[in-house]
């Protein structure tokens, strides 16, 4: 989902299929996931108030956003592809993530500022 992150925040977003987003919104709403668990609700709900309700809203996010995108190739209408719900979530999660001391190790903030 990262590189897909990065060319939407770039504008690049012009050759992304919604078939590729509907399959990484979905990737994405199994954060957390183990192999004990079939979700990652337990370690969500172990994590602390503010990366709970980040990473919550992203997963309700995303999952919205990726059945729209599924209900669209299965009705065969043009789907909505505006993202922004969905990426301004996954900003915020990841923010929520970086402040409490969890920075994902593949997340460079220079990638996406240029700086």
């Amino acid at each position: 989902m990262y590189s897909t992150y990065k060319a939407l925040l770039r504008g690049e977003s012009s050759s992304i299929s919604a078939t590729t987003l509907a399959r990484q919104l979905t990737d994405l709403t199994m954060i957390a996931t183990s192999v004990e668990s079939e979700d990652g609700s337990k370690t969500i709900n172990d994590a602390s108030s503010d990366i709970r309700l980040a990473i919550t809203k992203m997963i309700q996010d995303a999952d919205r956003k990726a059945q729209h995108f599924t209900d669209a190739a299965d009705r065969r209408f043009t789907p909505d592809n505006d993202v922004t719900d969905a990426m301004t979530s996954y900003t915020n999660a990841l923010v929520a993530c970086t402040t409490a001391g969890y920075q994902p190790s593949w997340f460079n903030l220079s990638e996406l500022t240029g700086k």
